[in-house]
């Protein structure tokens, strides 16, 4: 395949996801039809069908892919740990990386909730958290804690998005990290 044509087949397969993204934003993915996708991305069926079994294809392909830019903001994240960064400037950072990635997040995180999207997804944040916060709680505890930190912290994440960020990247930083903070200490001091 020459480079032209693996050009046109990066933005075919961009437009695609694309059109599915912002159908995402409009209506339950089970409802997005192969004929709405072709309208919105100018193409034919006969192309979709070149790049895609299915519409869901699509789905998979953006929650990999968000999963991966979440994981890779992490792991740029960790690599500042040499520098001596702080645990607020990483969660921080890392909220940064969610409003770059506000179009795929909303889709996936808002509009189109998905339990085993919201699965991954926390799993990534849970690697957040144990590098910002180094849990050190009871042993009996420390599968729970992070359990709960996760899940209110991606529920918070959630709303904040929805709300189009109504609050600050720093104002949120600060609210998860003192709700974070708060649970661990006590968790930790009994």
């Amino acid at each position: 395949m020459n480079k032209k044509d693996n050009q046109r087949s990066r933005l075919t397969r961009m437009l695609l996801k694309q059109s599915y993204m912002h159908l995402m934003s409009e209506k339950p993915t089970g409802k997005i039809t192969v004929k709405e996708i072709c309208e919105k991305a100018e193409v034919n069926r006969s192309t979709f069908y070149l790049y895609c079994q299915e519409p869901n294809n699509l789905l998979m392909e953006l929650e990999d892919e968000c999963i991966g830019v979440m994981t890779e903001s992490l792991t740029n994240i960790g690599a500042l740990v040499d520098d001596e960064i702080n645990a607020k400037d990483l969660l921080l950072n890392f909220l940064r990386a969610v409003r770059r990635n506000d179009e795929l997040l909303y889709a996936l995180l808002v509009k189109n909730s998905d339990p085993h999207f919201r699965r991954k997804f926390m799993a990534v944040a849970l690697e957040l958290i144990e590098r910002l916060f180094n849990l050190k709680t009871r042993e009996e505890y420390k599968a729970m804690s992070e359990l709960f930190i996760v899940s209110g912290s991606v529920e918070i994440l959630t709303k904040w998005i929805e709300s189009r960020y109504e609050i600050s990247e720093h104002s949120m930083c600060d609210m998860l990290y003192l709700f974070c903070e708060g649970l661990l200490g006590n968790i930790v001091n009994r």
